[in-house]
């Protein structure tokens, strides 16, 4: 028995979920066979040289006469609204452009997400269309992602699947749009070349009608449309073998040496289940490549470099109810590099969660100045253990009596846990402004004028949650939070084991900072997760290794969310220092700034107040080890992330 190709990219993310929602549309269980009627609303064949945008979504237009708050109207629209429409052309199969999503916080607008999506291989500083093998006997081969070598491909229009139902990604998903594109390949001599099916194969026979009639292909009673697409002779499922009786014979069917490459890319619909609170509307996107051989391997290299756009870009102005920004931001995209806490801090309710010391063990601001081209290690299968570096920071937690002067490590954990790619933000504000002791008329509020430079109040990263355009990748979590935080465990058990990374465990990952807007990922497959046992042992043949599996995470929104956080950070932010609640940030006008004005949260997010006399100054709640009200010194960073 033998693996269609069709059969193996089922397991491809977009595919199975097109395949499971075309089942559940025709209330058929999870093993019935489709009709290519059936199938074809939700998995549409496309031609080689076809090129693909799926039509760009419109904006949800709000209730007739609605004014003023519209944050309910909104999320009753989350869950069915279209997002995402990006461009594939068909001559460069591997690469994907023009990746743009609709933002909810913004009144819908669109928004340019990515310029592009490269997958392929590291060559040099760029991303060759090509995936590196090494094979058993130790043969470097490079496997083109190029047309020539394209056997088919499909348009996946959406549908939802719950938890479970897939084995690469068992948490709930709502499918905006995919595609699958399959690359095949024989191997022999030292060589590559594309696969030449057989004409007699059911599978190629079967995909020939799909492409031409579609909905109306051949799918008699007797010989199912959907038993031949799953059917033929590409791949083994299993070895044969060769033990017989004395004297007896038997036939063994013998198949050249086969790779299979599907790049994919699904886009989903808004969900809460990215970041451990599950309180950020997230539009997650998952470009993969996963790749499966019939003979052992030794490696297996890939790449994908992830491009934004310089500034952020809308392209139209959605349903107008949110005239420009949302948040006073800056237009330029910038990047921050960040390593997840591991401690378990004492806390009421763990309101000391959403400051940067209760989530952070450190962090590189503009990591593209100081680390930029230089490829970080952030998985690390040479790290197997847990590991602490003392006496380095000084994270002040908030709700917390306790300080952390150390940063615990965990195995496989490397330099960095995630990146952020977003804008940064400004807070405009003049004065520091709160109720004096001794006041006339009682009650009068007295108005201290600040520098902005003393207070810090320029140029603010939006983290650990973003407001709007940013584009998160994370590729491990702290300890503690819910599934979709957990990370891969023992065989294929993504989702499955906390605070590890969410790649397979015989993965490295690096991460390269090309610029302010663009990161290289560099993933390499090995044979065991023990690096020492890498020139002794091979990858199995005949399962999918794939890459990039945590994907990326495109903010929508925290907007119904934002009097939850103001009110922790009011209660608990004080923590003995200088309690929020009795003071506030004013404008020129002396108009007091609200803690649901963006600026004002994610400033009090990374730093609190501190008044020396009659000067206020901020702290940050990381800071150094021998000056904790000054911030984390590269130095510091640098152990940390080495360790």
């Amino acid at each position: 028995m033998a693996h269609s190709v069709f059969s193996l990219l089922r397991l491809t993310m977009p595919l199975g979920i097109g395949i499971a929602a075309a089942r559940r549309a025709a209330r058929l269980s999870e093993s019935a066979v489709l009709s290519p009627a059936q199938l074809f609303p939700y998995v549409k064949p496309l031609g080689k040289s076809a090129d693909l945008r799926p039509p760009a979504p419109s904006a949800p237009s709000p209730p007739s006469g609605a004014t003023g708050n519209l944050a309910a109207w909104w999320d009753s629209t989350t869950a069915s609204q279209r997002l995402w429409s990006f461009q594939h052309t068909a001559a460069t199969p591997s690469s994907f452009t023009s990746v743009t999503a609709r933002v909810r916080d913004t009144g819908y607008k669109t928004h340019s997400v990515l310029t592009s999506i490269d997958l392929g291989r590291l060559n040099g500083t760029s991303v060759s269309p090509e995936i590196r093998i090494v094979t058993e006997a130790g043969t470097t081969l490079d496997l083109p992602l190029t047309l020539d070598y394209v056997h088919s491909k499909f348009h996946v229009t959406g549908g939802w699947v719950g938890e479970n139902a897939l084995l690469f990604h068992p948490l709930e998903a709502y499918l905006d749009h995919g595609i699958v594109i399959a690359f095949a390949y024989e191997i022999g001599g030292g060589s590559v070349r594309p696969y030449a099916p057989s004409p007699t194969d059911p599978s190629e026979q079967a995909l020939s009608d799909y492409l031409s009639s579609g909905a109306s292909a051949s799918d008699p009673a007797n010989d199912r449309w959907f038993d031949r697409m799953c059917s033929g002779d590409f791949m083994p499922s299993e070895v044969a073998s060769s033990m017989t009786t004395a004297g007896g014979t038997r036939g063994v069917s013998v198949f050249p040496p086969r790779v299979i490459i599907a790049v994919t890319l699904a886009t989903l619909r808004e969900r809460a289940d990215f970041e451990p609170g599950g309180i950020v509307g997230m539009a997650r996107i998952y470009p993969h490549v996963m790749v499966r051989s019939n003979v052992r391997l030794k490696r297996i290299e890939t790449a994908a470099k992830f491009t934004r756009p310089a500034r952020t870009t809308t392209l139209d102005t959605g349903n107008g109810t949110v005239p420009g920004t949302c948040c006073n931001a800056y237009a330029d995209i910038k990047s921050l590099l960040v390593a997840d806490s591991n401690e378990d801090p004492w806390g009421v309710n763990d309101a000391f969660k959403p400051f940067w010391s209760g989530v952070f063990a450190y962090y590189e601001v503009d990591p593209d100045v100081r680390l930029g081209g230089t490829p970080l290690h952030v998985v690390r299968r040479d790290r197997p253990s847990t590991r602490t570096e003392a006496s380095c920071g000084h994270r002040d937690l908030a709700s917390s009596p306790e300080t952390f002067t150390s940063i615990e490590k965990r195995p496989r954990q490397g330099e960095f846990d995630n990146i952020h790619l977003a804008p940064r933000l400004r807070l405009d504000a003049a004065f520091v402004t709160y109720r004096a002791a001794i006041a006339w008329p009682p009650g009068s509020r007295q108005y201290d004028a600040i520098s902005p430079s003393s207070m810090r109040l320029d140029q603010l990263a939006m983290a650990p949650f973003c407001s709007h355009d940013c584009l998160h990748m994370h590729w491990r979590w702290s300890p503690g939070g819910p599934r979709w935080t957990k990370g891969w465990g023992s065989g294929v058990a993504p989702y499955s084991e906390v605070a590890v990374p969410m790649i397979p465990t015989n993965h490295d990952l690096d991460v390269i900072c090309n610029g302010p807007n663009t990161v290289t990922l560099v993933e390499k497959a090995y044979p065991s997760s023990t690096p020492g046992e890498d020139d002794t042992g091979t990858m199995e043949a005949d399962r999918f290794e794939i890459f990039f599996h945590p994907g990326a995470a495109y903010a929508q929104g925290i907007v119904s969310w934002r009097e939850s956080v103001g009110a922790s950070i009011v209660a608990w932010g004080a923590n003995g220092r200088t309690g929020f609640s009795s003071w506030d940030f004013a404008d020129a006008s002396r108009t007091l700034m609200d803690i649901s004005q963006p600026p004002v949260l994610y400033w009090n997010l990374r730093y609190y107040a501190r008044q020396v006399g009659t000067t206020w100054t901020a702290t940050p709640w990381i800071g150094s080890y021998s000056a904790p009200t000054s911030d984390i010194t590269t130095a510091e960073v640098d152990r940390a992330r080495h360790a």
